[in-house]
């Protein structure tokens, strides 16, 4: 069981009336996704509508509305319902629409992060600032949650090699958007004029669940808080030869292949007792993705108790486990590698030797201590207690 919300803080509020103060009648262009909606209110895209001089819309991954998978790439287009250009960062070439920002005086820029490396939207947040600051532009980030923060910061500190000149961070990370904001402005040394519209009453600690807020998709790949926690175990199977649960009710919480050995496996992650999870053998067919249209002999990771859970070491016994007990398990898949999503070769070269967790853990502790040195003078919230491992 989660703390009571009463015990965590007040309801936790997006500030959307600051956003809409600061862009009022001024020539705004739009990053934004579905998930930075406000109850009785809509969508904040909407609500600056109102006010602002809107100019276009900047299109992200899985679409201006959430309505397309992941990887699917489309052309600039007249978005129907307001009659104003979207401009895509998904199309062929993945090039930044700099004529988005040259059109405009203000970015608002309001994208749900879940606190993974590997989330393409921290690449389009950079690119957004590095564009901004070229042409001159503001930008304002309108802060929203990050959904575990009282994870801290986890697993290797580096760059996914597909993001070109990104500065490094954590595999798993507690900061928000804004806060990552300010330490991509100072590594990379950017002159941007950037405004962080802070959240309120939000501490470093709390878990979304206890924020008041709504659970709204990010992607159509994490329909549920739960979906989003096991992404931060389960992401890197996109990088071997199992599906990830994409096509199916319960993606990045299933996960399988037609002939993988279900029962054995759970059997035995079962018998390790990780704190805070279980596994269940199960049964699918993705409509979509690996393996479509085939029966996956699969597995369920059950969420039991996000603050004990450890997702890195669910992680490793996973992969460990996989190694060990199926022959037909690989570490790559038909468009990745794990080695290339996490960017080292350790993690698989201490699973096939049979190692132990603790062989990386001390390594990756050391370079998310120097992270977090780093960030303590870009953090904008007050943090929870945390009890034995320290938030910040």
């Amino acid at each position: 069981m989660l703390l009571p919300k009463n015990r965590l803080c007040g309801a936790v509020e997006i500030d959307w009336r600051k956003l809409r103060k600061t862009t009022k009648g001024r020539k705004t262009g739009i990053v934004m996704t579905p998930a930075a909606w406000i109850p009785g209110k809509g969508t904040v895209s909407e609500i600056l509508l109102e006010s602002a001089r809107v100019q276009g819309f900047l299109g992200l991954e899985h679409g201006l509305n959430g309505e397309l998978q992941a990887g699917h790439q489309f052309e600039n287009y007249i978005e129907q319902a307001t009659g104003l250009p979207v401009y895509s960062y998904f199309s062929k070439g993945r090039v930044y629409p700099e004529e988005f920002v040259a059109a405009v005086d203000v970015v608002a820029y309001g994208v749900q992060d879940v606190g993974n490396s590997l989330w393409s939207f921290n690449y389009a947040l950079l690119q957004t600032m590095i564009c901004c600051a070229k042409h001159k532009k503001k930008l304002v980030i309108l802060d929203l949650p990050p959904p575990f923060s009282y994870l801290g910061s986890r697993g290797p500190v580096y760059a996914h090699k597909s993001y070109k000149g990104a500065p490094p961070i954590p595999f798993i990370y507690n900061i928000t958007s804004g806060e990552l904001a300010l330490y991509y402005r100072d590594a990379l040394k950017l002159d941007l004029n950037l405004q962080v519209v802070r959240l309120k009453n939000w501490r470093r600690g709390v878990d979304y669940d206890d924020t008041g807020l709504p659970w709204i998709p990010p992607s159509a790949n994490l329909p549920t808080s739960d979906s989003a926690f096991c992404y931060n175990v389960t992401v890197l199977i996109e990088g071997t030869n199992l599906s990830e649960g994409r096509g199916t009710i319960r993606p990045f919480e299933y996960f399988g292949a037609p002939w993988l050995s279900s029962t054995k496996i759970v059997r035995s992650l079962n018998a390790r007792k990780l704190p805070g999870v279980a596994f269940r053998e199960i049964h699918f067919t993705p409509a979509f993705s690996k393996y479509k249209g085939q029966n996956c002999s699969g597995i369920h990771l059950v969420v039991l108790n996000r603050r004990i859970c450890n997702p890195m070491r669910v992680l490793f016994e996973l992969f460990l486990t996989l190694a060990r007990e199926e022959p037909r398990f690989c570490f790559k898949s038909e468009t990745d590698t794990v080695e290339d999503m996490i960017g080292s070769r350790k993690l698989i070269e201490v699973i096939q030797k049979g190692g132990d967790y603790d062989e990386l853990v001390g390594t990756w502790d050391a370079e998310c201590c120097g992270f977090n040195d780093r960030m303590e003078s870009f953090l904008l919230y007050p943090a929870l207690k945390s009890g034995k491992r320290k938030i910040w």
